[in-house]
């Protein structure tokens, strides 16, 4: 979910809102922001959109991680049929 945040013009309330992109796209043909209500001050005020630092960060949903999670283990396995020193090593621990 992407945060979009608004300043109330009247009272200066800033307000994060989380919506999908299309969520998002859909509300602004609408004309969804232009008829918010401020919660502080009551006022329908139009809102002015302030636009912050950008992120990369991107989530996987859980399907992917469990997929990239099992192929992981599976790269493993396979290292340590082969006799890979290092990785038995790594997932056993040295010997004492």
């Amino acid at each position: 979910m992407a945060v979009y945040t608004y300043k109330c013009r009247a009272c200066k309330l800033v307000t994060n809102l989380s919506f999908s992109i299309s969520k998002f796209l859909k509300l602004s043909d609408s004309g969804h922001f232009e008829d918010m209500y401020c919660t502080n001050c009551s006022d329908n005020t139009k809102f002015t959109r302030i636009f912050g630092v950008t992120s990369s960060k991107i989530t996987k949903d859980k399907e992917t991680l469990m997929m990239e999670i099992k192929e992981e283990a599976r790269k493993i396995s396979d290292e340590v049929r082969a006799g890979d020193q290092n990785t038995i090593r790594q997932v056993y621990g040295e010997e004492a």
